[in-house]
């Protein structure tokens, strides 16, 4: 994963993963601390809103406390309906998941069988 993400950073991004790959509340309590610092949010500071799906995690005392205390306002999706909701699924993903589609299918054409997500961003402007 390291090949094709750490060219792109810039200094201020955050990869994290948890011991079973799955979030739980020290990646999502990390994660809450990131965005207060990049959002400059605080108790001085006008209120925030942040969107989350239903885990569980999202909803640790720590966090909402912390969440509170710098003015984030944590708002949930309702169940069953994060990926209809959810606004970079619909309105950013979407185009991306059908370019992908199609640079996979001029890769099989083309015989390149070893497709990547580097491959994908090379072959995006020709799509």
């Amino acid at each position: 994963m390291e090949s094709w993400i750490q060219p792109y950073l810039k200094g201020g991004e955050v990869i994290d993963q948890s011991e079973s790959g799955y979030t739980n509340e020290r990646v999502a309590i990390d994660w809450l601390r990131h965005f207060i610092q990049h959002t400059e949010a605080g108790p001085n500071k006008p209120w925030k809103l942040l969107l989350l799906d239903g885990h569980i995690s999202h909803e640790a005392p720590e966090l909402v406390i912390m969440a509170n205390n710098h003015h984030v306002v944590l708002m949930e999706y309702p169940s069953h309906l994060t990926h209809i909701l959810q606004p970079l699924d619909v309105g950013v993903f979407r185009p991306w998941k059908h370019y992908h589609y199609q640079a996979v299918l001029l890769a099989l054409r083309s015989l390149e069988f070893e497709y990547t997500v580097s491959s994908f961003f090379r072959d995006l402007s020709g799509i």
